[in-house]
């Protein structure tokens, strides 16, 4: 019911031309789901989290830039705020839409690349998680796996909101409300000697 309520006053806000205007309202579209593990507490059964992989023109594409090393990916992406979607077993669990460019999902038909997609939108969400319950929630990396025949938890993805063009930093945009999405570059490195994608802070 919220997610619908906000979704309204959004698409509201561009029927009448009241979207502010450091903000764009974008509406991604999906592209494949990511299951995971979490616990909440050391001592707490594991439960579970989706993040919804999606697309949309607005996001920067991949930036590559070559070394020595190997390749330094940048990865343009932004994070919508945590919800709570049902399963198959119809019990709710946190659920995030992870925006990328469609040219990044595109790339994700490389086994190696897409690890390094769901590699960067597990830290964004562990991070947000942390943030949204204050508690050191841990996703369990190893469990993590692409749902077939499911691309999107929820029906579709929400409404994401960032920044305007020319406004703050490139690829930038805070999160301003519990509607509001972040958006952020993530620089990942892959090398001929380091066969898994690194996460590089």
């Amino acid at each position: 019911k919220n997610r619908a309520e906000q979704e309204a006053y959004l698409q509201q806000l561009e029927r009448e031309n009241k979207v502010p205007q450091h903000v764009r309202l974008i509406h991604p579209k999906a592209a494949f789901c990511v299951k995971v593990k979490r616990r909440d507490s050391p001592d707490a059964p594991e439960g579970k989290l989706f993040i919804n992989i999606c697309t949309a023109e607005e996001i920067g594409r991949p930036e590559p830039t070559r070394s020595e090393k190997g390749v330094h990916w940048s990865l343009p992406y932004s994070l919508g705020p945590m919800r709570h979607e049902l399963d198959r077993s119809r019990e709710a669990h946190p659920t995030f839409d992870f925006a990328l460019n469609p040219d990044t999902c595109r790339r994700c038909k490389d086994a190696r690349f897409q690890k390094m997609v769901i590699d960067t939108a597990l830290d964004a969400v562990e991070s947000r998680v942390k943030e949204v319950l204050k508690d050191n929630v841990k996703l369990v990396r190893g469990s993590a796996r692409v749902l077939k025949g499911v691309p999107c938890i929820g029906g579709k993805p929400a409404i994401m909101q960032i920044g305007a063009k020319g406004q703050g930093k490139a690829n930038e945009a805070p999160a301003s409300s519990s509607v509001a999405s972040s958006t952020s570059a993530a620089t990942t490195q892959t090398g001929p000697t380091d066969p898994k994608p690194r996460i590089k802070e």
